[in-house]
């Protein structure tokens, strides 16, 4: 493969990923903190996936797009899009360090 096709791809990439990060901020500021009904949640994925589609028709959408869009440093060191599975047993198993070391604790106080 040229170096061209190379810049191409690299450049490609990087753009998923701003698209990514960008409907993964436009989703939490709109669904989480100020959408309650229902037809509005519905409302804010329609235009997230249609805005996506309009400046990457290129893009397979039900993989882009897949929701949740979850990102984390916890899984690397780098901020990257994780999948919910792989985070939930992440958390899952801090949270039974974090209750071992708690109750550990508990029981030296007393």
């Amino acid at each position: 493969m040229s170096v061209y096709m190379l810049n191409l791809l690299y450049a490609f990439c990087i753009l998923i990923h701003i698209l990514l990060v960008v409907a993964h901020v436009a989703h939490n500021l709109m669904w989480c903190r100020r959408l309650k009904e229902t037809e509005e949640r519905t409302w804010t994925n329609e235009s997230i996936d249609s805005i996506a589609m309009k400046h990457f028709p290129n893009i397979n959408r039900e993989a882009t797009l897949k929701r949740p869009i979850l990102y984390s440093n916890w899984l690397s060191k780098d901020y990257m899009p994780v999948e919910q599975e792989k985070l939930r047993d992440y958390v899952q198993a801090r949270l039974k360090v974090l209750m071992t070391v708690s109750l550990s604790d508990i029981s030296l106080y007393s």
